[in-house]
């Protein structure tokens, strides 16, 4: 998207979000920056993070971890098919059964422009959601005068699995267009836990490259075509029976946008985007000891969309911002074993499906004066899934007989209204409906083996919407150099999508405690608080921190699964010039509110403690950098409540980096 479209669309997801600032315009500047924005920054400009690294920060987010490799996000709690992830505006659908390749993975920080995320109902102007919306995006190119080069080569190092990171940024601009050329590769060998013991299959190898050019087509007028690419290599995941031998990404995409500069004009912005993009995964057991059957795990993912996003100021108090979409995926995955002395058995892990979805939904927002806004926000959604072969129908009937395919019609709706009772403080709450339809594994996973509960899952092609009422309330304060954010939420979900102990089917999978199929529960509860605050101490100093706690039940008040602890993030640092020093701490509570039939225990708490340190030369016209630190200086030995197979974590790391600006 553009920049200029992309502030106006933060404008709006700033107002929902509970880091909302800039109260008195609806227009927001690129240049301003929320509450969740400067968090963003703030760990970006720590060029050893990755994107696991900076979104796990964020107050609303935790991460799943299978691996040192490809950690999912979650929103308060929600995960999967309950929340959209998105790269600039685009879906994009992983090809593993057993989600080993989230979207996040294809991005990597140095591209990385901004991460928005809006929670609940808000969030499902892109799709709808019970959970809210993670939307990744890109840099753009910079157009500013024929022949002008700048870029960015870095180089870095890890002792804690002797890994390298190599990245190198151009960017050559025209007098009316530029392009914007990314490359970074990663190798990592095993790392060691808090132990000193090698955790063994963590080690990965993958390389990201990306091409984007931009061209002004008039004045406000511009044309913009990206592609992103992504290979990776022997991808160990420990907690999972399998590891990935090669996982591939191509995603390409069009945009044009046009914006209109008159004041009084009624419409002020529109964009259409069309892309399409294609993953290959392939996970295997060959580097695995001890295997007692072979078994290859092929899967693919397609899906080509189209986006369409327009602005429109109707009156001096009121802003609507309208997005349309379509997208169709198709899924395929596949087994493929290997008994000693018997013939090979195949079997369709997805079998042949695709699934069409469109949808509509827009914001409109009301500012009535400089104390007082409400938005609207709305979306609907048609979702037809289908099978797409004969012999994807014939797997399917063997559990179920709804083979012909299924549409749900999706709808969501909340409210907010803000109100600033004081130059420095403002207050917001927001309620909503919000509505989702099942994942392609819910209704059509055959023998999806799950590692960290030790069953096969089997779809449901019979499944109901998820449907959810939500509220939340925020208070805000606001004044020079301090900053302070906290909210708390609700969200009572009707016909929940849990897996269930299923006696009438027998294992697939060798060693397999059992079969699961998805059904639904009557209803569950997800409540909870998050905050933020950032302070800018004397001239050189600052601090910021984030706190989190969800708490989840079922309509039997036992625990629902994969639930974080309350989790507390705080750094403090000191720069002047040329020099850099950063302090931080991560604490997180015990957790022993745990699901026993989802494979879960009780974990402990722990505390970490970081340091990093920098300093910049001068090079002529250039600037080098120098980075170094040391992760986890207590050498803990821990693991967080959401890893599988309670796998410990990195142990001491110190860790180099030279970034070199021309």
């Amino acid at each position: 998207m553009s920049s200029s479209l992309m502030a106006q669309i933060d404008s709006t997801e700033k107002f929902q979000e509970s880091q909302s600032v800039n109260l008195h315009e609806v227009t927001l500047h690129a240049a301003a920056q929320n509450q969740q924005q400067r968090l963003v920054h703030f760990y970006k400009t720590n060029t050893a993070a990755t994107l696991e690294d900076i979104l796990s920060r964020l107050p609303e987010i935790n991460m799943i971890r299978r691996g040192a490799y490809g950690m999912e996000p979650t929103i308060r709690s929600f995960s999967s098919g309950q929340i959209n992830v998105l790269m600039d505006g685009m879906r994009i659908h992983g090809a593993c059964t057993d989600k080993m390749d989230p979207a996040t993975i294809y991005i990597e920080p140095s591209n990385l422009e901004s991460v928005q995320v809006t929670t609940g109902g808000k969030g499902f102007i892109h799709g709808s959601s019970i959970g809210g919306t993670l939307n990744m995006k890109m840099q753009e190119p910079a157009i500013t005068k024929k022949g002008d080069v700048h870029g960015q080569f870095q180089s870095g190092y890890q002792s804690i699995n002797h890994a390298l990171y190599e990245s190198l940024k151009l960017n050559y601009s025209g007098n009316r267009w530029a392009a914007l050329a990314t490359a970074t590769y990663r190798k990592a060998n095993n790392y060691k836990d808090g132990d000193k013991n090698e955790v063994a299959h963590s080690a990965f190898e993958k390389i990201n490259y990306s091409l984007s050019v931009k061209h002004m087509l008039q004045p406000n007028l511009s044309l913009k075509t990206d592609f992103i690419g992504d290979d990776a290599f022997f991808i160990g995941y420990p907690a999972l029976t399998m590891d990935v031998g090669y996982a591939s990404a191509r995603i390409a995409s069009v945009t044009v946008n046009k914006k209109y500069e008159r004041l009084n004009a009624f419409l002020k912005e529109w964009q259409v985007k069309g892309y399409y993009n294609y993953i290959r995964h392939f996970m295997d057991d060959t580097q695995r000891p001890n295997i007692p059957m072979h078994m290859d795990m092929p899967g693919n993912s397609r899906t080509m969309g189209f986006v369409g996003i327009v602005q429109m100021r109707p009156a001096k108090k009121h802003h609507i911002l309208w997005q349309t979409d379509i997208a169709k995926t198709r899924l395929y995955a596949s087994m493929t074993m290997y008994p000693p002395n018997e013939a090979p058995m195949f079997m369709l892990t997805w079998p042949d499906n695709s699934r069409t979805q469109f949808g509509t939904g827009g914001t409109w927002t009301y500012t009535a004066n400089q104390q007082f806004k409400l938005q609207l926000n709305t979306r609907v959604d048609h979702i037809v899934t289908n099978l797409t072969t004969q012999e994807a129908k014939d797997h399917v009937s063997i559990f179920s007989h709804a083979t012909n395919g299924t549409a749900y019609t999706t709808g969501n709706i909340s409210i907010q209204g803000m109100y600033q009772f004081h130059p420095n403080w403002r207050w917001s709450t927001t309620a909503g409906y919000a509505e989702r339809a099942p994942t392609a594994s819910e209704q059509y996973g055959f023998y999806l083996f799950n590692s960290n509960d030790g069953f096969d899952y089997i779809g449901n092609p019979s499944l109901k919407k998820e449907r959810a009422i939500q509220a939340e309330t925020n208070i805000q304060y606001s004044k020079k150099q301090h900053r302070f954010s906290f909210t708390a939420h609700l969200s009572h979900i009707q016909d929940y999508v849990m897996g269930m102990i299923d006696t009438s089917f027998s294992t697939m999978t060798p060693g397999a405690r059992g079969v699961k199929r998805y059904t639904q529960v009557s209803d569950a509860t997800i409540l909870g608080f998050e905050g933020s605050s950032a302070h800018q101490l004397f001239k050189h100093f600052n601090f910021i921190q984030t706190i989190k706690y969800t708490y989840a039940l079922t309509m039997d008040h036992e625990p629902l699964p994969g639930i974080a602890p309350f989790k507390w993030i705080t750094s403090a640092g000191y720069s002047k010039k040329k020099f850099m020093l950063r302090t931080e701490m991560e604490a997180s509570a015990a957790q022993k509110r745990i699901n026993l039939l989802s494979g879960e225990d009780v974990t402990n708490g722990f505390v970490l403690l970081h340091i990093r340190t920098g300093y910049q030369f001068p090079l002529g016209q250039m600037k080098l950098h120098v980075q170094a630190g040391v992760e986890n200086i207590l050498n803990k030995f821990y693991h967080e409540h959401n890893d599988w197979g309670n796998v410990p974590r990195s142990g001491r790391n110190v860790y180099t980096q030279l970034i070199l600006h021309f």
